[in-house]
């Protein structure tokens, strides 16, 4: 016979990997969007902050003879990338790890609520359901508002992730 039996010990192995690879896929897409997120900022910031031809009142561009500071780039869009990847890098992964951490909970206190028991919860059981349901939502949510707060300022100045937690909330 050239079928093999699984044991539990293969049962538990694949879940891990499931487990892990869930975690990786959501870290993944929380740093995807987090790095678009900065990227963005950094153009907005670039742009927001360079200096206008008086005359004109336009935005003035960096030229070849120009040594002048605040000046709209050419390219704000790829400088602001460059800048992300090159400068920015571990401060979007981090912050997309805090989110990708809780999300993770989500998902396996779901887990656990759809397959840990084979009887109907009771009243108490739903309430306390719904209560870390919505506990972990609600961190979820200020946590990425933090983190979007946090990447704005890194993209902006140039701080690391705890600095940047720091100077938003003293806006």
């Amino acid at each position: 016979d050239d079928c093999e039996e699984y044991s539990m010990k293969d049962y538990h192995s694949v879940r891990t990997d499931l487990a892990a690879h869930l975690f990786g896929f959501l870290w993944v897409v929380q740093f995807l969007k987090y790095a678009a997120f900065t990227v963005l900022s950094g153009a907005f910031a670039d742009w927001y902050f360079s200096e206008r031809d008086p005359i004109t009142k336009k935005k003035v561009r960096c030229g070849d003879d120009d040594s002048r500071q605040h000046r709209l780039s050419n390219w704000p869009v790829l400088c602001a990338l460059k800048r992300t990847l090159v400068y920015h890098i571990g401060t979007v992964l981090f912050a997309a790890l805090l989110i990708a951490l809780v999300q993770f909970a989500r998902a396996v206190f779901e887990y656990i609520v759809r397959y840990g028991s084979s009887k109907q919860p009771n009243a108490v059981q739903r309430c306390l359901q719904c209560l870390v349901r919505a506990s972990l939502k609600i961190l979820e949510c200020c946590l990425n508002k933090v983190n979007q707060n946090a990447l704005v300022f890194t993209a902006v100045f140039g701080n690391g992730f705890c600095a940047s937690v720091a100077g938003s909330f003293s806006l």
